[in-house]
C-alpha cells in the first residue's frame, strides 16, 4: 500500500461518505422510478430510471476514486455537487423545502471538503513539493 493512499485527510473521507450516500440514494430513486412505471408511458420511467442509475454509477465511482485520492474523482465529485445546486434550488417551496436544504448543504460540504487545503495536498501532492528543476544562478 502506498503512503499516498494511506494518508486520507478527514475532509476527503467526509466527502467520500456524502458522495457515496448520494450514489446509493440515486439507486433507490431509480428502483422507485422503475417500480412506478406508468403503463401508458413506460418510456418516461425507463429513461429516468436509467439516467438515475448512470448518475449513481458516476457518484459511486467518484467516491471510490476519492478513497484512492485520484484527481479525476475530485473533478467528478465537484462537478456533481455543482450540478446539484440548481436542482436542489428547484425544489424550494412547500413540502419539498427540506430537499432543497439537504441538497444545498450536501453540495456545499462536498465542495468545501474537496477544495480544502488538506484535501488539495492529499489529492494533488505535486503542487506542494518543492520545485527541484530550477537552479539558482
Amino acid at each position: 500500500m502506498s503512503t499516498r493512499v494511506a494518508a486520507r485527510p478527514i475532509p476527503v473521507l467526509l466527502a467520500v461518505a456524502i458522495v457515496a450516500a448520494l450514489g446509493l440514494l440515486f439507486i433507490v430513486l431509480a428502483i422507485l422510478e422503475l417500480a412506478n412505471t406508468n403503463p401508458i408511458r413506460p418510456q418516461v420511467a425507463i429513461s429516468t430510471g436509467i439516467g438515475f442509475l448512470a448518475y449513481a454509477g458516476l457518484l459511486l465511482a467518484a467516491a471510490r476514486g476519492l478513497l484512492g485520492l485520484r484527481r479525476w474523482a475530485r473533478s467528478a465529485a465537484v462537478f456533481a455537487a455543482l450540478l446539484q445546486i440548481p436542482i436542489a434550488i428547484s425544489f424550494w417551496g412547500g413540502s419539498t423545502r427540506a430537499v432543497t436544504v439537504l441538497g444545498l448543504l450536501s453540495s456545499l460540504v462536498i465542495i468545501g471538503c474537496l477544495v480544502s487545503p488538506p484535501a488539495t495536498r492529499a489529492i494533488l501532492p505535486e503542487l506542494h513539493e518543492p520545485d527541484t528543476s530550477r537552479t539558482d544562478e
